[in-house]
């Protein structure tokens, strides 16, 4: 049965082919074309990503290149980047984007897009100055931009110090780049500095780099504040470019720090080697008793340790003092039971007492070592 029909298919498609000719040479998939090709949108600055659209007809899964050309007046253009991409199943468009890497210090840049596949023939290639609703992307020349970097938090703890003395003023100052990336291009590196009312810097940082990839920068800091007499001082955070070639950065709002009418720092008059108080003008003075322990111990595990030590210093050498007297009173004894057993009490005195001091040696360091674990838990 199997025989028959196999021989009756052979046959159906003889008569086919004899019935309805047609050259399989002739048979093909369409060609891929491309259509267009464009940008999403006509204006950017260095860093930003910029999508860009091809459409196609009968490509799916094909290879395309897209090239990115910039546009010199008067001269060759110049390629600024070439990369590959592969159109869906579809084949109908593709949309990506390209970050902008390049661009002009003196005078705007214009780029567009060519898109290349592997077809020959008509939409093998295809430009966005030919068919692209976007033709070109204008990049801003540097140098009419200011790099676009905020100071988000500027604050200084305590806000109230007291008057002629040296105040420790902990400082947050942070700030954000919202592009880093073009950012790095004016300033390599960011400095802050702190300024006062007058607008001196009091306090300058260390350059820090910028990062392409970080958009957020921190320039915490302690400062040692020298305060007069009572008022207030409006101390504000500043950011400068270091080796960039722009130096216009923010400045925060002001943070006003209240100086107080008494001091408890260091008296910076009145006292030899400073010049004489003016009338009116409180003046503190440091004062401190010395701890006379040796060790200065400054708890009281440190007290008991202390003890501890003290008694094992002296305990020792009368210890030897008390064992060579005992043998004295045993070899004299000539055998006297009294005086055997006065040396025996001596000696069995000495070893109690030992052995009650290093206990008690231990014991304190065992207290010592369950509040130390205490606290650090």
């Amino acid at each position: 049965m199997r025989k028959y029909l196999l021989v009756s298919a052979l046959v159906m498609m003889m008569v086919c082919l004899f019935v309805f000719p047609f050259n399989i040479a002739n048979v093909s998939a369409a060609a891929c074309t491309l259509t267009n090709v464009t940008w999403a949108k006509a204006n950017a600055k260095i860093g930003d990503d910029v999508g860009y659209k091809i459409d196609a007809k009968d490509c799916p899964l094909e290879t395309v290149k897209v090239e990115v050309w910039r546009d010199i007046a008067g001269g060759a253009d110049a390629k600024e980047a070439e990369f590959s991409v592969y159109l869906p199943q579809g084949g109908a468009y593709f949309s990506s984007s390209w970050r902008v890497v390049s661009s002009s210090v003196f005078s705007e840049a214009n780029f567009y897009l060519v898109a290349k596949n592997s077809s020959a023939g008509t939409g093998a290639s295809v430009s966005s100055v030919d068919t692209g609703t976007i033709k070109y992307l204008t990049v801003t020349r540097i140098a009419s931009l200011n790099p676009d970097i905020t100071i988000t938090t500027f604050d200084i703890t305590p806000k109230s110090i007291p008057q002629n003395g040296v105040s420790k003023l902990s400082v947050t100052f942070k700030a954000k780049a919202d592009s880093p990336a073009y950012l790095i291009t004016r300033c390599p590196a960011v400095q802050a500095l702190m300024i006062d009312d007058a607008g001196k810097a009091i306090y300058s940082q260390d350059p820090k780099s910028v990062s392409v990839t970080n958009p957020n920068y921190s320039f915490d800091f302690d400062y040692n504040y020298s305060a007069g007499g009572p008022g207030v001082v409006n101390l504000r955070g500043k950011l400068v470019c270091a080796g960039g070639v722009f130096s216009t950065l923010p400045i925060s709002s002001p943070v006003a720090i209240t100086i107080g009418t008494g001091g408890t720092g260091s008296a910076t008059c009145g006292v030899p080697g400073k010049p004489a108080c003016a009338a009116g003008t409180d003046k503190s003075y440091p004062f401190r008793v010395p701890n006379w322990l040796s060790g200065e111990p400054q708890s009281l595990t440190d007290l008991l340790d202390t003890l501890a030590r003290w008694l094992m210093n002296i305990a020792i050498p009368i210890a030897v003092l008390l064992i060579i007297y005992s043998g004295l009173i045993y070899v004299t004894s000539r055998g006297d039971p009294k005086k055997v057993t006065q040396a025996q009490g001596i000696l069995r005195a000495v070893v109690i007492g030992l052995v009650i001091i290093f206990i008690g040696k231990g014991f304190i360091s065992l207290i010592r070592s369950i509040l130390e674990l205490g606290v650090s838990s």
